[in-house]
């Protein structure tokens, strides 16, 4: 018997053996195990070693590599790789904020607070994703910023107490 994915013959998997794995929380992901490895998204992980565990639908850790999806993660230090609370998109190391498996750059993960609409702050800068682009929130105060949001009569969804902010743009004082 064929494994498939999403209408996809899986190559080389093993249909007696094969599982999908949960996450942390006890949901289905969109990774499977066989007797012979592990599959993200229909394709085969190469070069896992022991201790694999799934944190989120996204990000995979064994005891050398992370994943997200079916991409290794360059230069991830999986011994304290750990996802953040939200969406499942964001995780973080000793030394990078990752969204999407991808570093983000200037943001201090011994701080970071993932909020809602896109931003995301540490403990002296707020910052704004748009798609995968990651911005700072120029001028914004980190220890008063808060998303809010949408405010019609500010036309905002996020303030510092005394700017107003939308989609990680200034709109007002």
């Amino acid at each position: 018997m064929n494994v498939y994915y999403e209408g996809k013959h899986v190559s080389g998997a093993h249909s007696e053996s094969f599982r999908q794995l949960v996450d942390q929380e006890g949901q289905p992901t969109s990774y499977f195990k066989d007797q012979e490895g592990v599959y993200a998204f229909g394709k085969r992980l190469k070069g896992l070693s022991a201790g694999l565990k799934v944190l989120s639908e996204f990000y995979l850790i064994d005891q050398e590599k992370a994943y997200y999806q079916d991409h290794e993660i360059s230069g991830a230090l999986v011994n304290s790789f750990a996802l953040l609370p939200g969406d499942g998109m964001f995780a973080k190391d000793q030394t990078r904020v990752y969204y999407r498996g991808q570093p983000v750059s200037g943001v201090l993960p011994g701080s970071v607070q993932v909020l809602e609409r896109g931003y995301l702050k540490d403990e002296s800068r707020v910052f704004h994703l748009t798609g995968s682009d990651c911005s700072e929130v120029i001028g914004a105060d980190a220890k008063s910023f808060r998303v809010t949001g949408w405010d019609e009569k500010s036309k905002s969804e996020a303030t510092d107490g005394s700017r107003f902010y939308l989609e990680g743009k200034l709109v007002g004082k």
